[in-house]
């Protein structure tokens, strides 16, 4: 008997309280995909990026994002791990297009090749600029130093091939504790789905906001970012904009903290 009620009462909680125990949902409404976010990770609304942005004179639209994540924090969310996600509907590509690609994202490594790996190994080690692609989930992934003082960053760029085109990722986190994070970026990317979007979608959905207040690009910049093979025209170029924009705009943070006067001591 107490056993049952016990029962019923963790099943009454689970209805009352349903979010304690659902994880967050990002839907790529335009891309036709889903991803989950670890619990200590949120979506970051449209118009705070946007925002963030012009702040710094760069265009939302030349970025061209679908949206932006990050983990929680008391600090700006560029300062913590985040990822800006894009795509680029190309349709599905065939094998010659997705090795076009490949060779196209290996050419700024020093071997000038990439390597075939398992990114849902338990541990996956990345060589800088050297892309790593996973045949089975048709995933490429690249590592990349984003040297600066006194923000070190990695950037990790992950292209997901798909039925409807390619999927970017681009995550970043900080040099010092990149080991611990760069599992949580792919474990993220693990949980891409094209499946049931209405199901997946949070009732309170951040993105049916965002596409209210978004202005989105036309299908000639669509088509202007992408060569014939799949590849994105500006993918490195908003590499270097979003981290010299962080980096920036960090540096900035920092030195309007160290202003203000201390409220108690270490």
């Amino acid at each position: 008997m107490l056993k049952r009620i016990l029962i019923l009462s963790i099943l009454v909680l689970a209805i009352i309280f349903p979010s304690l125990a659902a994880a967050e949902v990002f839907v790529d409404w335009q891309a036709g995909f889903h991803i989950t976010l670890p619990d200590d990770w949120q979506q970051v609304p449209y118009s705070t990026v946007s925002a963030y942005l012009r702040v710094l004179e760069i265009n939302p639209i030349t970025l061209n994002f679908d949206g932006a994540l990050s983990q929680k924090s008391d600090k700006p969310f560029f300062m913590a791990p985040h990822m800006f996600i894009a795509h680029y509907p190309v349709g599905q590509l065939n094998q010659r297009q997705i090795d076009s690609v490949l060779d196209e994202m290996a050419a700024a490594s020093e071997s000038g090749k990439y390597v075939e790996g398992s990114l849902t190994a338990p541990k996956v080690q990345f060589y800088e600029k050297q892309p790593m692609y996973d045949p089975e989930l048709k995933v490429v992934a690249v590592a990349t130093f984003v040297k600066a003082p006194g923000a070190d960053q990695i950037s990790l760029e992950i292209r997901k091939f798909y039925e409807k085109g390619v999927a970017v990722f681009i995550a970043y986190g900080p040099r010092e504790n990149y080991n611990s994070i760069q599992p949580i970026f792919l474990n993220i990317i693990k949980s891409f789905s094209t499946k049931d979007l209405d199901k997946a979608a949070p009732k309170e959905s951040l993105k049916v906001v965002d596409i209210s207040q978004r202005q989105l690009p036309t299908a000639a910049d669509t088509e202007s970012s992408i060569d014939e093979n799949g590849g994105a025209k500006g993918s490195n170029t908003l590499i270097y904009i979003i981290s010299a924009a962080a980096l920036l705009v960090g540096v900035i943070w920092l030195i309007a903290r160290k202003k203000k006067p201390s409220s108690g001591s270490l």
